[in-house]
């Protein structure tokens, strides 16, 4: 497994799925009476966004382990420290995980995951309806997502558990792969360079491309057509996204 190319993970897939998935809203609005709304469309996509959520640990694994292997001085930031991959080792058990032949799965990827990202509290915010997704909310209970569960159950019998490819279950799936490829640092150099992640501040050459302990109110956003997500230590923009995720805002990002 070769490790992250960020072209491959947003441009091709996630922008992709993200379209197809706009499209079936088109006819199915995004509404509370429609989410347990399913079907073969939903069935399909479901599978598709699943695979692409297990590939994109899987290279993130790999892009670790290729640091680790090939001792890259890449500097790391856990809970307010900046660490080396060295310094990282010795004091988390993050790499205990990746250096070892065990096969990738929801457990492997939360044990050495959420120890780092802390994906569990991270939301994102939806365009359409402006709610809030925390997609790997589970985690904090060591357990797997319910559309995580949903997408195996699919996978190992498309045709009988159909029904759990709900339009509700989709959304939060697809709200897991936006957070995952805005939130891993191996894509941050790419999304910024190509305005998905921007703010008023610069960004370039600055500790938010290797890091997410970014202590500045200015809000930094990333945004998909569908999505939103916002990092400020500002809890106005926590209480009130949308001045800044609409289109037009005053920030004008």
């Amino acid at each position: 497994m070769d490790g992250m190319n960020s072209f491959l993970t947003w441009e091709e897939d996630y922008k992709s799925l993200e379209s197809e998935f706009l499209d079936f809203i088109k006819y199915v609005p995004l509404s509370n009476e429609h989410e347990k709304v399913w079907s073969l469309k939903l069935a399909n996509l479901l599978l598709l966004i699943g695979s692409s959520i297990d590939s994109f640990f899987k290279c993130a694994l790999a892009s670790f382990k290729s640091r680790v292997e090939n001792h890259y001085n890449y500097k790391y930031n856990y809970r307010g420290i900046s660490y080396t991959i060295e310094d990282f080792k010795a004091v988390s058990n993050f790499y205990e995980y990746i250096l070892k032949d065990v096969d990738p799965n929801m457990g492997l990827y939360r044990n050495v995951f959420e120890d780092f990202y802390q994906l569990s509290n991270k939301s994102v915010h939806v365009s359409r309806t402006e709610e809030k997704i925390t997609p790997f909310n589970e985690w904090r209970k060591d357990k797997s997502p319910q559309w995580w569960i949903n997408y195996r159950q699919l996978k190992h019998g498309k045709f009988q558990n159909k029904k759990l490819a709900t339009l509700e279950i989709v959304l939060d799936s697809l709200a897991a792969l936006f957070l995952l490829n805005i939130y891993t640092l191996d894509n941050r150099q790419y999304l910024v360079d190509n305005n998905v992640i921007r703010s008023n501040i610069s960004l370039n050459d600055s500790k938010f491309i290797y890091s997410n302990d970014i202590k500045t109110s200015e809000p930094i956003i990333a945004k998909s057509e569908l999505f939103g997500f916002i990092w400020s230590t500002d809890s106005f923009w926590e209480q009130y996204p949308w001045h800044i995720l609409t289109p037009g805002n005053v920030y004008n990002l």
